[in-house]
């Protein structure tokens, strides 16, 4: 495969560009101002182009003159490339979409900035109802975990938005939404006010209508007999500005890009996933709103994941990656091959590094000065950047891979910070909730009873001087405790799959044997009360997608009683938030996890006395 933004991918397998009027799409007959109509989204109508056509013309392109390239380029749509020598590679179908550009850096931003925002989805409805205003209230309202990146306070602003916050976006977006629309609860049926024409924002409207009725008419005149009434009825043509219906396509999409971002997809949830994208696209283009050529694009992303696999495994996320560490190496600045070889020489040496400090960590028998040189190593190559700071979707599951692939052999689950604070359960209030907790999970090994118990009656758990966290790595994720005089920077996660709960304090207890020769029982172990829900929840907007999305929805303030849990049994991160329902207020999970498809616990877990 060819994996690279769309205009690279292009050039390099020899096709015309995005914006060419015939070769919009490689893969199907669609023209570029056929973008204007539904049928451009529905796959089932596309008639499919043949890749043994284009490598025809382009080994005839091969060998012609100046004047004969430029011919087949114009009507066969194709240059010659070194790539067509490769025995198995074809033009088209060896070049997808490369994901990370077209969903989250040109689909999700054009959504979000051009039709919702550019179409006055955001125009204040009355001088104390400012949707604009209340989307940067919630986005600085939301709670995030401190591993996680986050969606910008002023994206509808623009700017540089990165990959990794556009992705936080579709997390939220379903709920932002409806925080900025809403009205006693649901989201209005009407339309959205026009922007004053005197505005910039008006003026940038008729601009973006102009071009959708020039892109129609063109579409409309390539076709034989079209009547004189269809091209006069282009002049009318206005973007429909529904809440309603822009909220249905927006929730259509965030579900398809949640299911195609997925570590781990079945094929079911690939054709799912496709066909929510294309009721979102064939709306938006009966709405008359300006959709792009990786709209149609997408349209084809079946076919690439069946072939290709999960995203993960074709996307630019490490090749951008690796640009940006390349991009901080400090150069001359002269040409010639001077600044090139200087990024390689930059980065063969961070290679030979790494290998060392691979080897000093495989040494069985390390001296202290191994130890400091292999310290030393690692603050070099971190930086100045604080290990809490080095977060992104890359890293995180680089993190969560390793954790996982070695759990059980040289590498523990649950990594433990170097700084503690000592305290005593009994001063907590705590010591029997944790007693309870240590005499299920060691009542094995050993009798665990309490320090004021007979001497003959087991062992006493003596709770003084216990190390308490601030925050630990448990499969390569960063978890965090309540702590009021610090803020609450990481305080909520999951347990047990997908039961958000608030974590409260964090211990690793340690409990000498009364037998010397015995090992010592360990356990870390977090203190955390459960999200309540119940049947009386309001249905919310993003109902009927929730369990996709991996939003639910909670009793504001509400938890119940606090437990004591394995540190093991933490196992993902969502952001937070709370939104209004007519008279009361909720609170809102949106699931970070990208692992896999989320699991519909809210089922199982009503039948339990925890929730």
């Amino acid at each position: 495969m060819g994996v690279s933004d769309l205009p690279a991918s292009r050039k390099a397998a020899g096709l015309r560009g995005p914006t060419s009027k015939d070769y919009t799409c490689p893969y199907c007959y669609q023209t570029f101002d056929s973008l204007t109509t539904a049928q451009c989204f529905d796959r089932h109508s596309l008639r499919m182009r043949d890749d043994w056509r284009f490598l025809k013309y382009a080994y005839k392109a091969q060998d012609a003159d100046e004047e004969l390239r430029e011919e087949i380029a114009e009507r066969r749509g194709v240059r010659w490339s070194v790539l067509d020598l490769l025995p198995g590679w074809m033009p088209a179908r060896s070049s997808p979409p490369e994901f990370m550009h077209a969903s989250f850096l040109v689909q999700l931003r054009h959504t979000f900035q051009e039709i919702l925002v550019g179409s006055g989805l955001f125009t204040a409805r009355s001088r104390n109802d400012k949707p604009l205003s209340k989307l940067e209230k919630i986005l600085n309202e939301i709670w995030w975990p401190a591993s996680s990146g986050r969606a910008p306070r002023k994206i509808a602003e623009g700017g540089s938005v990165k990959a990794d916050q556009w992705r936080n976006l579709v997390h939220i977006l379903p709920v932002v939404l409806y925080y900025c629309w809403q009205v006693d609860g649901r989201i209005p049926g009407g339309s959205a006010p026009k922007p004053n024409t005197s505005t910039n924002a008006g003026k940038a409207l008729d601009k973006k209508e102009a071009l959708i009725r020039s892109r129609r008419r063109g579409q409309l005149i390539a076709q034989a007999d079209v009547p004189t009434a269809a091209l006069e009825a282009v002049d009318h043509m206005e973007i429909d500005r529904s809440y309603q219906r822009h909220y249905e396509n927006t929730l259509e999409l965030c579900t398809a890009i949640r299911i195609w971002a997925s570590c781990s997809i079945s094929p079911q949830e690939v054709e799912r996933a496709q066909d929510c994208h294309s009721r979102a696209c064939q709306s938006w283009a009966a709405m008359n709103c300006h959709l792009t050529p990786y709209f149609h694009l997408a349209t084809h992303n079946s076919e690439f994941f069946l072939r290709n696999g999960p995203s993960y495994s074709w996307w630019a996320y490490p090749y951008e990656r690796n640009n940006g560490f390349l991009g901080r190496f400090k150069t001359n600045g002269h040409t010639g091959g001077e600044l090139e070889a200087t990024m390689m020489r930059g980065w063969v040496k961070c290679q030979l590094i790494s290998d060392l400090m691979q080897h000093l960590e495989n040494l069985s028998d390390k001296n202290d000065d191994d130890s400091k040189i292999l310290a030393k190593l690692k603050d070099q190559m971190r930086g100045s950047s604080k290990p809490a700071q080095q977060r992104g979707t890359l890293l995180n599951l680089i993190a969560g891979m390793k954790s996982r692939d070695s759990a059980g052999a040289t590498v523990e689950r649950i990594a433990l910070p170097s700084q503690s604070r000592k305290v005593k359960l009994e001063q907590l209030g705590l010591y029997a909730l944790v007693l309870r907790f240590l005499q299920d999970a060691w009542g094995a090994t050993a009798s665990i009873v309490a320090a004021s118990a007979p001497a003959d009656a087991g062992e006493p758990f003596v709770a003084v001087n216990i190390p308490s966290y601030s925050n630990i790595l448990v499969d390569g994720l960063r978890y965090g405790a309540y702590n009021t005089h610090r803020g609450q920077n990481s305080c909520y996660a999951y347990i047990n799959g997908r039961i958000p709960v608030r974590i409260s304090h964090i211990f690793h207890i340690r409990h000498t044997r009364r037998d010397a020769r015995l090992v010592p029982l360990e356990c870390t172990c977090a203190v955390v009360q459960q999200f309540i829900y119940d049947d009386d929840i309001p249905e919310m907007p993003w109902t009927s997608r929730a369990t996709d999305l991996g939003i639910a929805t909670w009793r504001a303030n509400m938890l119940s009683a606090p437990e004591v849990v394995n540190a093991c049994q933490l196992s993902g991160h969502f952001a937070l938030t709370t939104v209004p329902h007519c008279e009361q207020e909720l609170w809102v999970t949106m699931s970070l996890c990208h692992d896999t498809q989320e699991p519909d616990v809210l089922d199982d877990a009503a039948d339990t006395e925890d929730i």
